[in-house]
């Protein structure tokens, strides 16, 4: 997700196989700690914060995002 990229939840719910109502759970947990920021309008879209960015880059995450970028792109592990 590029800075500047916001997605919807349909979006989010495409890229990650996740349920609407599991995606919406999550992005409300992840806004409510300033990892995410969403719109107002509808359909909501949502962006990665700054923080956000700085705490995905952390060692404890790092494998996780390369694993998840592999799926995506239909690489298994």
């Amino acid at each position: 997700m590029k800075p500047t990229e916001a997605l919807t939840v349909r979006e989010l719910c495409n890229a990650t196989g996740l349920s609407p109502s599991r995606t919406r759970a999550i992005v409300t947990r992840l806004s409510y700690d300033g990892l995410l920021f969403g719109t107002s309008k509808t359909p909501a879209a949502y962006w990665i914060t700054t923080h956000g960015r700085a705490v995905i880059q952390k060692p404890a995450y790092r494998d996780y995002v390369r694993r998840h970028e592999l799926s995506v792109n239909g690489v298994n592990r």
